[in-house]
């Protein structure tokens, strides 16, 4: 996914047939009124993104380019390089670029983008990475019972809850035994399965 901040110069002529008024030239010299004309016409090709934004520093407009600086005004979703930062609700970032026309003159526009909020199936996706057990189990081994995400609800199963079950081990057998357990993990009306082959025995 190109989650690039891109811009479309749309011709300053509309549906009223208005016709632009200036010359390749004059733009090219940096004419103010020709190029904030055009300018204002611009578009961004990125609305929403789940990705780190690129803000491009430069536009060309009939050969002529002109630097952008640019204003970020929710760095609690996006910081000022582009790099998102996403959470469990869409987020609109309110961005100001600049553009500078010539020496003396610039011209702003602000725009809007939406960072995505993680759906259900990624934040179950995230919560199980975050699931990890011990392949050889002892007595103070950790079965985890919570992730992160404090929504997300854990049940587990044993195919031999006599020697771990949900709360951990409960015996160790003389001989290496290899337990099955299955996670669940719940979010809303959705569920993911993970599954770990472990091995219990009493090493003393």
């Amino acid at each position: 996914m190109d989650s690039s901040i891109h811009f479309c110069i749309l011709p300053v002529s509309d549906t009223n047939n208005v016709p632009y008024e200036y010359t390749v030239e004059e733009v090219q010299y940096g004419n103010y009124k020709a190029v904030s004309e055009l300018i204002a016409t611009a578009t961004i090709t990125t609305e929403e993104t789940k990705e780190d934004v690129e803000l491009v520093e430069f536009i060309v407009i009939e050969d002529k380019f002109i630097n952008i600086e640019w204003t970020v005004y929710n760095m609690n979703a996006m910081r000022y390089n582009g790099k998102i930062v996403r959470s469990n609700e869409d987020v609109t970032v309110h961005l100001k670029a600049t553009f500078f026309i010539n020496s003396k003159n610039k011209y702003e526009k602000e725009y809007d983008v939406v960072v995505l909020g993680y759906t259900v199936d990624e934040r179950l996706e995230l919560a199980a990475s975050e699931i990890k057990i011990d392949s050889y189990l002892n007595m103070g081994s950790i079965i985890p019972t919570s992730v992160s995400d404090s929504d997300v609800i854990l049940n587990w199963i044993s195919d031999k809850p006599e020697i771990v079950d949900e709360k951990g081990v409960k015996s160790l057998p003389s001989k290496k035994t290899t337990v099955n357990l299955t996670c669940e993990l719940t979010l809303f009306n959705k569920t993911k399965l993970i599954s770990f082959e472990v091995t219990a025995f009493n090493s003393d």
